[in-house]
């Protein structure tokens, strides 16, 4: 007999709370836990620990516990308990696609969020034949304004030296580069007009060999009667019989698996294909009309991976069947001028481009042996099923846009500029000006990089730096500053030297220096 169940009233609400938040895309389950904490949600304290914070753990069981839908397990069976459900189905399930696509990018979600997490590698170390995952950092400037990079992993290590690339130059590259993997109008006109040919042979040819198989099938049937009519009067030994009737027993086993082969229908990989067509008629525009969650969802479902370098998608690995789809259509866009009539010929006699080659392609797909001409694009794709990955481009066409709405306003904003490389005789020419003179500002303006920059080079050069000191006119602006109630902090930051150097010039100049709390330090010999 099963007991009701009592919803605790008081964390009710907060699980409510946490899948709707989690739903939103803006909240790792670690900080998941830090807000509910922050909202009063705690663990129930008993006489040897007191209430304390969910645990990451316990937050990652929550949002995948069918038990807050109204459901629970009894015998091993899942069923409909007597609790009232805290959230429905369409939560649940954006939840668990929120869960889902951050697995399958392996993305390690701590602090920075950005869609393309997990799906970007570094193009720079691809050419070496090194996979390395590009990575996120966030900086904020002396103005307080915040900035994310994308940068490559192998950079911590010292083993690369591809440049910091912005965000935004990077969300505009994989923008442009959906643009590269659009399928053409004629090539998807021919290519559903080959399926559709590839159909009707197969229906044709399934007819007539079910037809002659079965008819070979009741042939055993009578001879099987027959032996078992003379067996009954003992005309042939039984030990002959038996026998007899093992072999039309292994016939029938083969005719049988014949006529499931016979029955093995293309209409699912037809489905792929087709889903796969009109995903990439437009993606483009497509890409544009998504959410950051959307994208996230899009890219997960064609790529594999993606390589960037500077601020340009050098390469991607498509999944099944885009990648065999795309090598399908650039051959055909190669076969021009004589060497196209040669490579026509060709495909005449069974290419990818006829119904022959089509039909390969289906058969490939439904059997699980079909892979486009680049050897590293895996088989088979996220699922072992083709009719699962019918069933996940369906449900995701329907999370999608619709071409049909109008594109987001285009939101004006300046494109950071990408950070530049010196060569190697530069950096020798900015060493040895600077330590000619220049400032690190009059080489930053000469070389074209941020100051920065120019300090870094330095140090890793190992150019001992010269302190700067301050002017006489910026020395009567500090001490300005610093008596309006500005902090030594900002005072430094302002001037770009470090604080200790303005609490020098103050104190030179008769300043009184506060304590933290804004309090005139105590002189000494003076009491506290």
């Amino acid at each position: 007999m099963i007991r009701t169940i009592i919803v605790d009233p008081e964390r009710a609400p907060f699980v409510q709370l946490g899948f709707e938040l989690f739903a939103t895309g803006d909240y790792t389950q670690e900080e998941l836990a830090d807000e509910l904490y922050d909202r009063g949600l705690r663990t129930r304290a008993t006489r040897r620990h007191p209430a304390k914070k969910v645990s990451e753990n316990k937050i990652s069981q929550m949002l995948r516990d069918r038990y807050y839908l109204g459901y629970v397990e009894y015998d091993g069976e899942e069923i409909q308990g007597r609790h009232e459900p805290l959230i429905d189905e369409d939560l649940f399930d954006t939840v668990q696609e929120i869960l889902e696509s951050r697995m399958t990018a392996q993305e390690r979600r701590r602090v920075h969020h950005h869609y393309l997490k997990g799906s970007l590698f570094c193009g720079r170390c691809q050419r070496d034949g090194i996979k390395r995952r590009m990575i996120i950092q966030r900086t904020i400037n002396s103005k307080g304004a915040e900035y994310l990079y994308f940068f490559c992993r192998g950079r911590q290590k010292g083993l690369c030296q591809a440049p910091h690339v912005n965000v935004t130059l990077v969300e505009d590259a994989v923008e442009r580069h959906y643009s590269a993997i659009r399928f053409s109008q004629p090539f998807i006109a021919d290519m559903r007009d080959q399926i559709d040919a590839v159909l009707g042979e197969q229906e044709k040819s399934a007819r007539l060999l079910r037809k002659q198989i079965t008819t070979q099938l009741k042939e055993l049937d009578t001879k099987e009667e027959n032996l078992i009519d003379l067996a009954a009067d003992s005309t042939l030994p039984r030990t002959k019989v038996k026998e007899k009737l093992r072999d039309i027993a292994r016939e029938r086993r083969r005719l049988e698996e014949r006529l499931d082969t016979a029955n093995a229908d293309l209409t699912d990989s037809a489905q792929l294909v087709n889903a796969s067509l009109a995903l990439l008629e437009q993606p483009d525009q497509l890409y544009r009309r998504c959410n950051d969650q959307q994208r996230r969802l899009l890219n997960q479902a064609i790529f594999h991976v993606l390589y960037i370098e500077d601020d340009k998608i050098t390469d991607g690995e498509l999944r099944e069947p885009f990648g065999e789809l795309h090598a399908i259509q650039d051959q055909r866009a190669g076969a021009t001028g004589a060497e196209g009539a040669r490579k026509r010929t060709t495909r005449d006699a069974g290419g990818p481009c006829t119904p022959s080659g089509v039909a390969v392609l289906l058969r490939g797909l439904h059997s699980g042996t079909c892979s486009s001409k680049t050897p590293r694009v895996e088989v088979r794709g996220a699922y072992s099923n083709i009719k699962d990955q019918v069933r996940a481009l369906e449900e995701l066409s329907v999370k999608l846009p619709s071409l049909d709405t109008p594109e987001p306003p285009t939101i004006k904003r300046d494109r950071p500029r990408r950070a530049r490389q010196l060569g190697s005789e530069q950096v020798v020419q900015l060493i040895a000006d600077y330590q000619s003179g220049a400032t690190v500002y009059e080489l930053g303006d000469r070389f074209g990089i941020e100051r920065r920059t120019v300090s870094n080079i330095l140090h890793r050069h190992g150019v001992p730096m010269r302190r700067r000191g301050l002017s006489e006119d910026q020395i009567d602006e500090a001490v300005q500053l610093y008596n309006q109630g500005w902090s030594l902090a900002r005072i430094s930051a302002r001037m770009d030297v470090d604080k200790w150097t303005v609490r020098q010039r103050l104190f030179e100049r008769g300043v009184e220096i506060r304590d933290p709390q804004g309090r005139p330090r105590p002189r000494a010999g003076e009491a506290r």
